[in-house]
């Protein structure tokens, strides 16, 4: 039998190619983008966390990230969409993890009690909602690993086709960042 964490994590890192990526080692206050978001993973103990990209996109942050116990899955291929991306960060925790939270490296800000709130449900599809718009980062159970893998659609479009199972999270006044 497995030996399964309840909830791995996917970071997922895309080249700046359509102007909706912000440099991950951007300071914000006294931190990098990409180090708010794992310190913020790490508080709610979501482990493993990968960090997902094309390998060109990860050499500095590999760098940067040498002593946050982080995993980084490199894609050889070049300009990968994001499903391409979340599919390699499931593959690689399937077998490791209950469900995943994922979240683009573009949607850095978000609090540790927003993350907390939706890494307790237990719906299949769980993402916070602010003044009824969805946001990051989602929550995917195992129950749709499958369906993901397979899908031949973008991230957005495939999510949109289970929105039966998915789960809304009002927060209030938490600073939620729509993508």
């Amino acid at each position: 039998m497995v030996n399964r964490h309840n909830t791995g994590g996917i970071i997922v890192v895309t080249d700046n190619k359509k102007g909706k990526s912000i440099d991950p080692l951007k300071e914000i206050g006294t931190i990098s983008v990409i180090k708010r978001m794992v310190l913020t993973y790490q508080q709610v103990n979501i482990s493993p966390i990968t960090i997902v990209g094309e390998k060109d996109t990860l050499y500095d942050l590999e760098r940067e990230l040498a002593d946050y116990n982080v995993i980084f899955l490199k894609s050889d291929e070049k300009e990968n969409s994001m499903i391409d991306l979340v599919k390699i960060g499931i593959n690689f925790l399937k077998d490791k993890c209950e469900k995943v939270i994922y979240s683009p490296v573009v949607i850095p800000m978000f609090k540790m009690a927003t993350l907390q709130k939706i890494v307790q449900s237990e719906s299949t599809i769980a993402s916070p909602s602010y003044r009824k718009k969805a946001g990051h980062p989602v929550l995917l159970s195992n129950k749709i690993y499958e369906y993901i893998l397979d899908s031949e659609y973008g991230m957005k479009d495939t999510i949109r086709s289970l929105m039966d199972e998915r789960e809304f999270i009002e927060v209030k006044d938490e600073g939620i960042i729509r993508s």
